[in-house]
This record gives C-alpha cells, structure tokens and sequence, in this order.
C-alpha cells in the first residue's frame, strides 16, 4: 500500500538539518570574524589619526617658534607658553587632552633638531603604532 508513494526519510532529513547547521555555524563564524576585523581596523584608524592631528597641530607650533623658547624634557614638550605631556595614557595640552590612548611620548632635542615619538596603547588584535617625526627647528 505504501511502497509507492515518494518521500524523504527520516534520516535523510536528518542529514539535510545536518549539513545546513554546519553552513550556517560556519556563515555565523565568518561574519563575527569581519565585524572583529572591523572594529579593530577602525579603533586603530582612530588611533592613528589622533597622533597625526596632535604631530601636525605641534609641528605648526614649533615652526612659529622660535628655537630659544623649546625645550624637551622627561615625556614633554615646552613650546613657548604651551606645554604638552603624557599623564596616564593621555597627552595634554596645557591640562586639556589632546590624545587618548598612547602608551608612550618621547620627545629628545639635539642641537636644532627635534624628535618627537608617539607610541599608541595595543588594539584588541594586539597592534600598536608608532609615529615618529623629526624637526628641524628655526635659528
């Protein structure tokens, strides 16, 4: 009575559920994978674009002044009247936050020559970026 009527088994759906679990753990796993990747990329991109607007608004400073009133010291910098410095994880501009996240501020004069380093603090995927820049300062 039955033997002609077409159908599926149950351990052929049961194969089917299976195979399309796997696909969806292994779609699921790709697509927190990228939004990792992603935020990290980005956190890293915020990063280092803090440090780049810091070095550019303190290299607009240091060529508007003249090599007499610059001095570095102990993760400082003096231009003038300004002074920025690493409190924490933090450089500040005469108390206000400039950069959040760095790890280090390295700021070493030799004669008219001046190096500054920004280090930032690691990432989620453990990443770190070093930006350093070397000016040559006004006689």
């Amino acid at each position: 009575m039955f033997k002609n009527q077409r159908g599926m088994t149950l351990i052929e759906l049961l194969a089917v559920l299976i195979i399309l679990s796997l696909i969806v753990i292994l779609v699921g796993s790709i697509q927190l994978f990228s939004q990792k990747q992603f935020s990290n990329q980005a956190q890293q991109v915020e990063r280092q674009s803090d440090v780049r607007q810091l070095l550019t608004e303190m290299n607009r400073e240091l060529r508007l002044t003249p090599s007499k009133a610059i001095s570095a010291a102990d993760n400082s910098l003096v231009i003038a009247d300004t002074v920025y410095a690493l409190q924490g994880n933090m450089i500040l501009r005469n108390g206000s936050v400039q950069a959040e996240n760095i790890r280090a501020f390295d700021v070493e004069r030799t004669g008219n020559q001046l190096t500054i380093e920004i280090s930032t603090e690691r990432t989620l995927m453990e990443d770190t970026t070093t930006v350093t820049t070397t000016i040559m300062l006004r006689k």
